[in-house]
């Protein structure tokens, strides 16, 4: 939810970036910090301080108001710029294993995306409450249709913006399959169908974290 409105400096910024397993220089981060407009860091500092009253509280207690805005804009600013940057080549190359024993192409997509970037902490959370209420089979029917019932045309537009840039790798040469796979379920998301499902399989992949259910590299399970 805190995210900058306008996105062109971060765009900008993500572009000149090759992957998300690398630190951002501190100069890029403070570069999209100054391009923030006043109104927009007032906006920002009013949501951090009504959906983290006591922590916002806190801090600004223990600063001040103008030093405690320094690390919640840097935390901004990080997170927007990541949330562009395409997956690492390498866990890219690991899906070539499995790729054909995926459901599908959106499947392949969802294990690249980062789930908080689409999904909240606190949705993630409640459709991991349902999935512990049922044995597996069942549990997982249930997160689907939370997923569900919960999108809406901003996830799905989310789910299609942190999706983009997964086109900065393709073509890859070491694997092939994963490479078709990925430009199908990008035009996939492109539809409001495929961008509902990769929602919904994105989902998925947050609640089995929580649960250990999966490791960080994809495998064939």
């Amino acid at each position: 939810m805190l995210r900058p409105e306008s996105t062109e400096s971060i765009e900008r910024a993500a572009a000149v970036l090759p992957s998300r397993d690398r630190p951002i220089p501190r100069g890029v981060v403070e570069e999209v910090v100054a391009s923030i407009a006043a109104g927009e860091v007032a906006r920002l500092v009013l949501l951090a301080e009504t959906r983290a009253p006591q922590r916002w509280n806190a801090l600004v207690y223990e600063v001040g108001e103008e030093l405690a805005r320094e690390p919640l804009l840097a935390g901004i600013a990080t997170a927007a710029i990541e949330e562009l940057l395409p997956p690492p080549l390498w866990l890219v190359v690991t899906r070539e294993a499995t790729s054909d024993a995926a459901p599908g192409p959106v499947d392949v997509l969802a294990t690249l995306l980062i789930p908080h970037t689409i999904w909240s902490s606190s949705e993630a959370k409640a459709a991991c409450a349902r999935l512990r209420r049922h044995p597996l089979p069942e549990g997982l029917a249930a997160v689907q249709c939370f997923a569900q019932s919960k999108i809406t045309a901003w996830h799905r537009d989310r789910a299609r913006y942190v999706a983009r840039p997964i086109s900065r790798l393709l073509p890859i040469a070491e694997a092939p399959r994963t490479t078709s796979q990925l430009r199908d379920a990008l035009e996939l998301a492109r539809q409001r169908r495929g961008a509902a499902a990769l929602c919904e399989r994105v989902l998925l992949g947050a609640v089995a974290r929580l649960n250990g259910l999966v490791p960080i590299a994809p495998s064939s399970n």
